[in-house]
């Protein structure tokens, strides 16, 4: 008979190490945006006038493009760190070769991956600020110095982002081959939790990311425009949390159908011994009704590893980037009443 998940999984807690991620996030956010605010500043300070730099414009892009920055920068730490984690607690229930373990544990301990993700990421950030310039971009500012700030701030952006990219590549890759090879119990899922982990933890990630890109529409009087970008969004997150339990997905329907099999070709014995009147027939008889049951629980049986808090919890994750929109353009319209009077 082939083993599964029980069809009630329990829920995903927050964990310490988890609570202690976010904490290093919140201080390397922190700490890279006030550097590069700080800089920002100095360089005006030097360069030029204080008063001519105001909130608009391209200065207002600069500081938006150091918030993302850093917000990604600590993105991609808390990414890293989780998924080291949730690698290794699969180590022990993974039916899985030793070499093809190292090779996968040779990709998380390898900082050469990182550096060569953020040196193409730096190129592509480069490459779009350049090609803005080349398409005759209005560049006319008080100060000079912010179309250079705009070009580094870029390009450390999408250094950024690679990273990120990478990691959460790097996860959706591992789980998906060791979802395969997973040894799970009928009434005990608790192995899969770092699968349930990682597509949360991947999709907030994104999905707040995504949130601070958006606020650059409140700006943008297109609707067409701002729900494309809320649909790929959207998209983005049920990816981000579905495709590192992809692997386990294809294992768990495939023991389900095993299982399914099992207990009909049971039930199939059990009525047929309804028509004998001999004590074995009566005994395999009184079978019936456990496996008729048995066969409607596990039909009913999910095969991902979510259950409702977790999917509770990804609903509310969907609604950061609109709500982060709306109440963009709420403040804004209410900025611009109170200017206005």
């Amino acid at each position: 008979m082939a083993e599964v998940p029980a069809h009630a999984a329990e829920p995903v807690p927050a964990t310490r190490r988890e609570r202690a991620d976010a904490a290093v996030g919140a201080r390397v956010f922190g700490l890279v945006f006030g550097a590069l605010l700080a800089l920002f500043v100095a360089s005006a300070a030097l360069f030029a006038d204080l008063s001519a730099i105001r909130p608009e414009g391209r200065a207002r892009f600069c500081l938006f493009l150091a918030l993302v920055t850093a917000y990604t920068v600590a993105a991609a730490v808390v990414a890293a760190r989780g998924a080291r984690r949730d690698f290794a607690a699969l180590r022990g229930v993974a039916d899985t070769t030793p070499e093809r373990w190292q090779r996968h544990e040779r990709r998380f301990l390898d900082r050469r991956g990182s550096a060569v993700a953020a040196a193409i990421g730096l190129a592509l950030g480069l490459g779009i600020e350049r090609l803005g310039a080349s398409l005759g971009e209005d560049r006319s500012e008080a100060w000079r110095g912010l179309v250079v700030w705009s070009a580094i701030l870029n390009a450390l952006l999408f250094a950024s982002i690679a990273v990120l990219a990478r990691w959460t590549l790097l996860e959706i890759a591992a789980l998906r081959a060791l979802g395969r090879r997973v040894r799970v119990s009928l009434l005990d899922r608790s192995a899969l939790a770092p699968f349930v982990r990682a597509g949360l933890r991947s999709a907030l990630l994104w999905l707040l990311g995504s949130s601070l890109a958006l606020t650059l529409l409140a700006d943008v009087n297109e609707p067409a425009v701002v729900l494309s970008v809320v649909a790929v969004t959207l998209g983005l997150g049920v990816a981000a949390l579905l495709l590192p339990s992809r692997g386990l997905h294809e294992r768990l329907s495939a023991a389900r159908a095993d299982e399914l099999a099992w207990v009909r070709r049971e039930i199939a014995r059990a009525r047929a011994a309804l028509a004998a009147s001999d004590a074995a027939s009566r005994d395999e008889a009184a079978r019936l009704p456990a496996l008729l049951a048995w066969e409607a629980r596990v039909a009913d049986m999910s095969a991902w590893p979510f259950d409702a808090p977790s999917l509770m919890r990804f609903a509310l994750f969907l609604l950061v980037p609109l709500g982060s929109w709306l109440g963009a353009a709420f403040v804004e319209r209410a900025l611009d009443a109170t200017l206005a009077r």
